[in-house]
């Protein structure tokens, strides 16, 4: 693999929060830290020379941290803070000037968090917090004029945590919990009026639906929505609606009485619907539907017996659909179905004998013209990056990121919503080079394989996966003319540190810490010439800090 561009790197590499990818246009919009402007939006066109900087929405090294990229005709919507308005609904058209918050729905510096980014038509649906309503439904046509909420589901500060399914139609299907009924499927048409509950699968303050992850848990085929619902009478299975009551019917009791099957994995594929589930005498295996009773069946015992295969990763590759399974022989590789029983076939033991060739965490497969791009182990050389035609001939590593047995490919990847993207005939994806995560681009050829960027997320003084990371919009502030910022001290905890930029101007204001909260510094805001951030010093609780800039000073206000 060629050097394209190196943005930055770090010894001490951590996960930031997951990147994106996303097409505008001829270019490809993604996130990355050079390590000066923090993780910000950058801009691709392919080339060494069409790879920038975007826009510095939070100002020197805060990083405003985009994420959630869902186009919306000519440009495309995120959430990101810019270190004054909290983290908040943003936009860009692909340049620097085109780059604007939509709209601050939490004046000031708390954030209204906009996520669960679904559009349908000229609309895109998403959630946000406010004080007085908690997480709620909202919509936005990309004007803050045209940015409102929708409906308070759960009247009061708890909000109903509104988590977006599918549009079909003119409804918007999405999973809530108004207080009453537990979580339930919703649907709205954009208005209040028209925001309802759809049906109380689980009468009482019981889940009826199975929560949102990375894992589908719905598809559309035709004009109904398929979903994995709970009611008393079948435990958890396959339900269908068209939107009403009466419309929202049980598709089949695939596992017994009220034991449920378990079903997961729901992918829509031509006029079929790929799943898993456990009929109690197969195991966890693979079955398809036509959206009628008849023909929901089991596609193949892939391994025979009550163990199942426990097949999952359903993914379209031209004519064919690829998925893991493992036969009992093998272990967890790459197998390849035309919908039958005949046609269903392991693809290659990628790591010969029963060791795992693909892991048992979702992985995201990708379709690259009629070719799979995913990663696997052959045993020799870690988690590497493959391709397969459906054949094992046609099944060959492609390039050995981090050559020899190390892996360029790990679960904290796969943890995350896929963030590949195929734009202008090149797969842009993210895994691991000599210990760094890093941006990558292919062709599918080995040769076309090139090093795109290597993100710097800072030392690992910092805790990236909490409240009050330099990630994390606010956590890094500028105070008497240097930043405050988190850091673990040798400590457990983050505490509130200080710096001018040099090493002997860079120090511990107070360790407030100590408490059972490992991540104590947060939410850190300056007013006049004092820091005031929330820290818990394992005797009061959380509470409000202040300090004037000099060791030691750190109380409790």
């Amino acid at each position: 693999a060629d050097l394209f561009t190196q943005i930055s790197s770090s010894a001490q590499q951590q996960f930031p929060y997951p990147a994106e990818f996303a097409q505008l246009g001829s270019a490809v919009i993604f996130t990355a830290s050079d390590g000066i402007h923090g993780l910000e939006l950058w801009t691709t066109d392919g080339t060494a020379a069409g790879t920038h900087l975007l826009a510095d929405i939070c100002p020197g090294v805060c990083g405003s941290s985009p994420f959630e990229f869902t186009p919306l005709g000519s440009r495309l919507l995120f959430s990101a803070g810019d270190g004054a308005h909290g983290r908040e609904l943003w936009e860009t058209d692909g340049t620097a000037a085109g780059t604007r918050m939509v709209k601050d729905l939490l004046p000031g510096v708390e954030d209204s968090h906009p996520s669960r980014f679904l559009k349908s038509g000229d609309t895109v649906f998403f959630s946000a917090q406010e004080p007085d309503t908690g997480r709620e439904i909202w919509k936005t046509d990309g004007t803050a004029a045209g940015t409102v909420r929708i409906a308070d589901v759960r009247p009061g500060p708890e909000g109903s945590s509104p988590a977006f399914l599918a549009a079909v139609g003119s409804s918007l299907f999405f999973e809530a919990d108004d207080g009453v009924h537990g979580l339930e499927l919703w649907k709205t048409d954009g208005t209040g009026g028209g925001t309802a509950i759809v049906k109380d699968l689980a009468p009482g303050a019981d889940w009826g639906i199975h929560q949102v992850d990375f894992n589908p848990v719905f598809a559309v085929l035709g004009d109904r929505l398929f979903f994995i619902g709970t009611d008393p009478a079948h435990g958890e299975e396959i339900w269908s609606t068209d939107g009403t009551e009466a419309g929202t019917t049980l598709l089949k009791e695939i596992g017994p009485l009220s034991a449920g099957a378990s079903p997961a994995g729901l992918v829509a594929i031509g006029t079929q619907i790929f799943f898993r589930a456990d009929d109690a005498v197969h195991g966890s295996e693979m079955w398809k539907t036509d959206g009628t009773e008849a023909g929901t069946v089991l596609v193949k015992d892939i391994q025979p017996g009550a163990a199942g295969s426990g097949a999952f990763s359903f993914t379209a590759v031209g004519s064919q659909i690829f998925l893991i399974a493992d036969d009992g022989t093998h272990g967890a590789e790459l197998w390849v179905t035309d919908g039958s029983e005949a046609g269903t076939q392991l693809v290659a033991d990628i790591f010969p004998g029963p060791g795992r060739g693909l892991p048992w965490i979702l992985q995201a497969f990708t379709a690259f013209g009629n070719t799979l791009l995913f990663f696997a182990d052959d045993g020799a050389h870690g988690q590497e990056l493959w391709q397969s035609d459906g054949t094992a001939l046609g099944t060959s590593l492609v390039a050995d990121l981090t050559p020899g047995p190390e892996s360029s490919w790990s679960a904290l990847e796969a943890a995350t919503v896929d963030r590949r993207v195929v734009a202008g005939g090149l797969w842009y994806f993210r895994a691991l080079s000599a210990g760094d995560l890093k941006y990558w681009i292919s062709d599918g050829t080995g040769a076309g394989t090139h090093l795109l960027a290597a993100i710097n997320t800072q030392s690992s003084a910092f805790p990236i996966w909490s409240h009050g990371s330099l990630l994390e919009p606010g956590g890094i502030v500028p105070f008497r003319g240097g930043v405050a910022f988190p850091a673990e001290g040798g400590s457990n905890h983050a505490d509130a540190w200080l710096s001018d930029g040099t090493a002997a101007g860079t120090f511990q204001l107070d360790d407030a810490g100590g408490g059972a909260d490992p991540f104590t510094f947060r939410t850190p805001v300056v007013l006049g010439s004092s820091l005031f951030f929330t820290a818990d010093d394992g005797v009061h609780g959380s509470e409000i800090w202040k300090s004037d800039g000099q060791p030691g000073d750190a109380a409790m206000f």
